[in-house]
């Protein structure tokens, strides 16, 4: 059985370090592909701040440092919507019989909803997972809210924009 992980990046904090929600997506993945039997690893995420890594070197360098492993990195997407867009187009000619995804677990009503309306053909083959909920009232009103503009604003590219500038750092 062919199955791929695919973790999703977090826009680091104004340091440009990357953020501790992310490094709990990553060890995530860590335990699971010590347990599991994985193809590869995807992870995603493009440059959200200047002067740093993209999101997924960052998650490269963060896994490799503790294990090397077949990963695939797709760092152009600069929205969550473009991540589930670019790593289909990655993974159009792979064949595999499971998903693994991987993100916070405030956002994965998001996840479930935009792989669901992106790529449908695969989710059923998904399995979701969220790593370090936060459970903080804001973060929650602001996922809920991002889930909104998803249905809204499919694309994120209206609302998507404004949303970040007034709510997320840097």
């Amino acid at each position: 059985m062919s199955q791929i992980i695919i973790v999703h990046g977090q826009k680091p904090p104004r340091s440009g370090e990357m953020s501790p929600a992310f490094q709990k997506r990553l060890e995530k993945a860590l335990n699971l592909l010590y347990v599991e039997k994985i193809s590869f690893l995807v992870i995603t995420g493009g440059q959200t701040k200047k002067n740093t890594l993209s999101e997924a070197e960052q998650g490269f360098h963060y896994i490799n440092k503790r294990l090397a492993f077949p990963t695939i990195l797709e760092s152009e997407s600069k929205t969550t919507y473009e991540n589930v867009i670019n790593t289909k187009k990655i993974l159009k000619n792979i064949s595999f019989d499971n998903l693994i995804i991987i993100t916070s677990a405030e956002r994965l009503k998001r996840i479930r909803y935009l792989y669901k309306k992106n790529w449908p053909e695969v989710y059923s083959k998904a399995t979701f997972l969220g790593a370090g909920n936060t459970r903080l009232p804001m973060i929650m009103l602001l996922e809920n809210l991002y889930l909104i503009i998803a249905r809204l604003d499919p694309q994120e590219k209206i609302f998507t924009p404004i949303t970040k500038k007034l709510f997320r750092n840097g």
